[in-house]
C-alpha cells in the first residue's frame, strides 16, 4: 500500500473556535473527485492527523478501479483530537504501484457548519 498526500487541511476547518479543551473533535464531510490512470487497484480516501496521542487515520471511502477512470469518493468521518494537533491532511492510499492520479476537487467541512462560512477546505487542483 502506498500513501499519497492530497492536501494539508488548515486549522480553520478542524479547530473549534474559542474552545480550549484537551480532547475535542467533530464530524466532517469529505469528498474528492479523483482521476486514475494505470493498473487495477483498490483506492482509499483517508483523513490523517497527528496529535499528542499519536498518529491517527480515518477512512472516508474506498473503491476499486479496473484501470483508467474517475471516482467520486465521499463520506462522513469522526475525528478526535487530543492536546496539540501537529497536522491534519487528506491522503489517497493505493494498493498497487504504478498508478497515476489527479484530484480535480477536494472538499472538507465540519458537519453542521453553514455553507457560506470560511471554515471549509475546497480546492480545485
Amino acid at each position: 500500500m502506498q500513501a499519497y498526500e492530497v492536501s494539508q487541511v488548515p486549522s480553520r476547518v478542524w479547530e473549534t473556535s474559542g474552545v480550549r479543551q484537551r480532547v475535542r473533535g467533530g464530524e466532517f464531510n469529505v469528498a474528492a473527485w479523483v482521476h486514475l490512470k494505470g493498473t487495477a487497484t483498490q483506492v482509499l480516501l483517508v483523513v490523517e492527523h497527528e496529535d499528542d496521542a499519536g498518529q491517527h487515520e480515518a477512512l472516508v471511502d474506498k473503491a476499486t478501479t479496473n484501470g483508467d477512470g474517475a471516482l467520486l469518493m465521499s463520506g462522513l468521518v469522526s475525528l478526535r483530537f487530543t492536546g496539540e494537533v501537529k497536522n491534519v491532511k487528506v491522503s489517497l492510499i493505493m494498493a498497487e504501484q504504478g498508478v497515476t492520479f489527479r484530484v480535480d476537487e477536494l472538499f472538507m467541512q465540519r458537519r453542521g457548519a453553514a455553507l457560506d462560512q470560511q471554515d471549509k477546505l475546497i480546492s480545485n487542483f
